[in-house]
């Protein structure tokens, strides 16, 4: 089977959509699939929903099926493919949508930048993403919450949920280990308000009165929101005990879990969590907020550990319970590497080619 994929984003940019399109990539095609992407040179930011018809434009030879990977900044893929190419059927993953939106982005804010905030990017993007939505032959969602609403869009049933997956080769379960005085907190992910950080370094006063610990950030930073951890660090005299290390080869990571004691993520939206549950493939304890897609992969003292998000007395005591309760450490680290092979992406290959066959 030809497939192309078009994606707003893929390697070298990193990011959980870009990591869960290239092993999806990879799957596809050691299952004997020519499978082809067309992503942008570099990501485009706000003002993108009105793009997209020059990456479609250099699409000159049709294959069998696309498969859109829609997010905030390819809602237009779908609609302009089927239109320039009605009989080739299109499926989209769509990883997130500006209706599904529990950070409160699209709420409307006191500024006077606000009215062209809204006509210029809400609106066109609520617009464009029910149009590539309804366009499309089959959505296939990350979440439950997603699904819900591409079926109110759509108005009929082709719409199922395959979560993403992760390649188990890559990321194996570790031996267990307790750990020592001095353990390594890590929290994954891109540095933005959303992922909740702040609260993680609100809760390292409280961590630090129990152990030596060190807190290591990893993903690309947004130099604002970069800038308030690193004051609030030195406010509250624990700028020596963290290091940010930026953003990561995707091949280093399973390196840089292996040496994590517990892995934490404060996020206050996770459509899905790949690094958490990468995390738990390799047997970590995980603490993570309980909103989004989260709670559909951890359950509470079970697999890993779930916290109300934004409250850092909640998130402290979970760490330091996750350090220090060898028991409950012992059956997370037996629980969460089987609920993490349910999600191998080789598993998630095998459902979306069912869906490629239902639309040919």
């Amino acid at each position: 089977m030809k497939i192309a994929v078009v994606t707003p984003a893929y390697p070298p940019h990193q990011g959980g959509l870009e990591i869960t399109t290239q092993i999806l990539v990879e799957a596809l095609r050691e299952r004997g699939h020519e499978v082809r992407v067309y992503s942008p040179g570099e990501i485009r930011h706000s003002w993108s929903v009105f793009g997209g018809a020059d990456l479609v434009r250099s699409i000159r030879d049709p294959p069998d099926i696309f498969h859109v990977q829609q997010c905030d900044l390819s809602v237009r893929y779908a609609a302009l493919l089927k239109k320039k190419y009605p009989r080739v059927p299109v499926v989209t993953t769509v990883h997130g949508m500006f209706r599904v939106d529990p950070f409160g982005y699209c709420r409307v804010r006191l500024s006077p930048k606000e009215p062209l905030r809204q006509f210029m990017r809400i609106i066109p993007g609520k617009y464009y993403e029910a149009k590539s939505v309804r366009a499309t032959d089959y959505v296939i969602t990350v979440s439950n919450d997603l699904e819900q609403v591409c079926k109110e869009i759509r108005k009929d049933t082709r719409v199922v949920t395959i979560a993403n997956g992760i390649s188990l080769r890559q990321f194996r379960q570790k031996e267990f280990v307790p750990p020592g005085a001095s353990p390594v907190i890590l929290c994954p992910g891109r540095i933005y308000a959303e992922k909740g950080q702040i609260f993680l370094l609100e809760a390292l006063p409280e961590i630090l009165k129990h152990f030596n610990a060190s807190l290591y950030f990893v993903g690309d930073k947004e130099p604002g929101y970069f800038r308030h951890l690193v004051d609030r660090a030195t406010e509250n005299d624990t700028a020596d005990k963290i290091s940010f290390m930026g953003a990561q080869k995707y091949a280093d990571m399973p390196g840089i879990y292996q040496r994590a004691d517990i892995v934490v993520a404060p996020s206050l939206s996770e459509t899905f969590g790949m690094a958490i549950l990468e995390n738990m493939a390799m047997g970590n304890v995980v603490v993570a907020s309980d909103v989004g897609g989260i709670p559909n992969l951890i359950d509470d003292g079970i697999n890993g550990l779930l916290v109300e998000p934004q409250d850092p007395h909640a998130l402290a005591a979970a760490i330091i319970r996750g350090l220090t309760d060898r028991e409950l450490r012992q059956k997370i680290w037996e629980n969460a590497a089987r609920k993490a092979a349910m999600f191998d992406i080789q598993k998630t290959a095998e459902n979306v080619e069912k869906i490629y066959r239902m639309v040919l």
